[in-house]
């Protein structure tokens, strides 16, 4: 059976190995997800908002934004001075897989 490899692109190291998944896996992580989503559709809306990580997220970064944007400076090994700016450098492109988690687009 085949393995996925994750290789970290520094280190050209092996990080982790997946096996591949046979048909049946498939199947039967695609009945659980289905059993789960019946669930989970019969679920008030109310309870499920509670569980919202985006939004949560969302909410995280409007807040602390401003402080994560101001210039770092950097304490560089080799000494000297250097200032991390962030400034908007134009149009991002990124083609994400359609279950790609939202909040990070």
């Amino acid at each position: 059976m085949s393995e996925y490899r994750v290789i970290n692109p520094a280190t050209n190291e092996l990080e982790r190995e997946f096996p591949t998944a046979t048909e049946d896996d498939i199947e039967s992580v695609l009945a659980r997800s289905h059993e789960t989503f019946a669930s989970w559709r019969r679920t008030d809306k109310s309870e499920r908002a509670k569980l919202q990580l985006v939004a949560s997220i969302y909410r995280y970064y409007a807040d602390q934004g401003p402080g994560l944007l101001a210039d770092t400076p950097p304490h560089p090994a080799g000494g000297g001075r250097a200032v991390v700016r962030k400034d908007p450098v134009g149009s991002l492109l990124g083609i994400m897989p359609w279950n790609y988690p939202y909040y990070q687009v």
